[in-house]
């Protein structure tokens, strides 16, 4: 909403004309916050048109007729003209520029580039902060406790899924993927502090404050899976994963329509390969949830088969998604069914001891299966995609 910051009474007579005259009102801009906040700013000439819909900002007089005024406390600011008091101009169509150091003469060629203006120089917002310091956070928890275990006083992650194996628990060296997805999710939280992104609607609409609820919900996760609590920590899980898919489906609605390979792998990458993960994870902590609670053989194969199928089934939506930049979850889930399927080959004692060999054969078998058909389906579309982007030729009509 907008809030009038001063009186939009004031009016401009037009030059050479009589008394009698109408006057006609300025019109107002709204000031753009370092966040979303809008607020109704008056006392600005008129954009002088060059173009249609756009156009440069006209020498600026304040409300009372003050041509003097120092316009440096506003350097930095952005004011957008009132699109009701422009004739019913859409958000696209209103005319940006930044007041003052005397940049009053900057045009623009649409609404994309204005909005690259604006995103390229605006301030750092709470959000950009936030994300910062909840993935330190993170980063600092899962190492410190997770895999050092404060030099020995709690038990790792690692310790702890060792003596807790179920049937679609994957080998460990998949889960080195945790340092490709760390070390990508520091490439964004550096990246979205730079002024070219970190108020790009892809980050402040798009990321919010979604990333900083995943970071404090694996915190929790770390924590209580640690003390072996897993029921708190498979809900921890779980909100860890609601948490990114609202940020996935977030992103995916405010992304720009000209995004580019770099923005993509800055901002939106390392969150498809992190979901990814979480998702096999999510699953993971269920089977062991179910072993830890004393369900019956059947019962814990029951939930080994509805843990593989939803994997299988969320590879496969993304999979179905009419975009390349679909394929990351994909691929991960290939990572997990075949990290499944070896470590069934040399099974522990703990998974031997409750289920019979056919069991362990029959839930490797699936798993390497279900891996080579996502990959009898990510493979083709992959090498299309490629021979595509690189192998045709454009044709452009002037």
């Amino acid at each position: 909403s907008c809030n009038p910051t001063s009186s939009m009474t004031d009016q401009d007579t037009p030059a050479g004309s009589g008394s009698g005259s109408s006057t006609e009102p300025k019109t107002p801009y709204h000031r753009l916050d370092e966040e979303e906040g809008i607020g109704l700013v008056s006392g600005k000439k008129l954009f002088s048109p060059t173009t249609p819909g756009f156009g440069h900002l006209a020498d600026a007089e304040n409300s009372s007729g003050d041509d003097d005024e120092d316009d440096s406390d506003h350097e930095g600011v952005f004011f957008l003209r009132s699109g009701s008091m422009g004739g019913g101009d859409s958000t696209d169509d209103m005319l940006v520029d930044i007041i003052g150091a005397g940049n009053n003469d900057n045009t623009y060629d649409g609404a994309d580039d204005m909005r690259h203006h604006i995103m390229a120089t605006s301030r750092l917002s709470l959000r950009n902060g936030l994300n910062l310091l909840a993935f330190g956070a993170n980063v600092f928890i899962h190492y410190g406790i997770g895999v050092w275990g404060l030099n020995g006083i709690l038990p790792t992650i690692s310790e702890v899924t060792d003596t807790h194996r179920t049937l679609i628990t994957p080998v460990d060296w998949t889960h080195w993927i945790w340092a490709v997805i760390y070390a990508l999710e520091f490439v964004f939280v550096v990246a979205q502090l730079f002024p070219s992104y970190r108020s790009r609607p892809v980050v402040l609409q798009g990321v919010g404050y979604f990333f900083v609820y995943s970071c404090l919900a694996q915190i929790a996760w770390t924590m209580f899976f640690s003390f072996c609590m897993f029921l708190i920590s498979f809900i921890c899980q779980a909100t860890n994963l609601a948490s990114l898919c609202f940020l996935i489906i977030s992103q995916f609605l405010s992304q720009s329509r000209n995004e580019g390979r770099l923005e993509y792998f800055l901002l939106r990458f390392p969150f498809s390969l992190h979901i990814g993960w979480v998702f096999v994870e999510t699953a993971v902590n269920f089977s062991i949830l179910s072993q830890h609670m004393g369900l019956s053989e059947g019962e814990q194969l029951c939930a080994v088969i509805v843990s593989l199928g939803l994997l299988l089934m969320v590879g496969s939506l993304f999979l179905g998604a009419n975009t390349s930049k679909g394929l990351v979850v994909p691929a991960v889930m290939i990572w997990a069914f075949v990290g499944i399927s070896v470590a069934l080959n040399r099974p522990s004692v703990q998974i031997k001891d409750e289920f019979d060999d056919t069991i362990i054969a029959g839930v490797r078998a699936a798993s390497l299966s279900f891996s080579i058909v996502i990959a009898a389906v990510l493979v083709p579309r992959l090498a299309f995609i490629i021979f595509k982007e690189y192998f045709t030729i454009r044709i452009s009509e002037h």
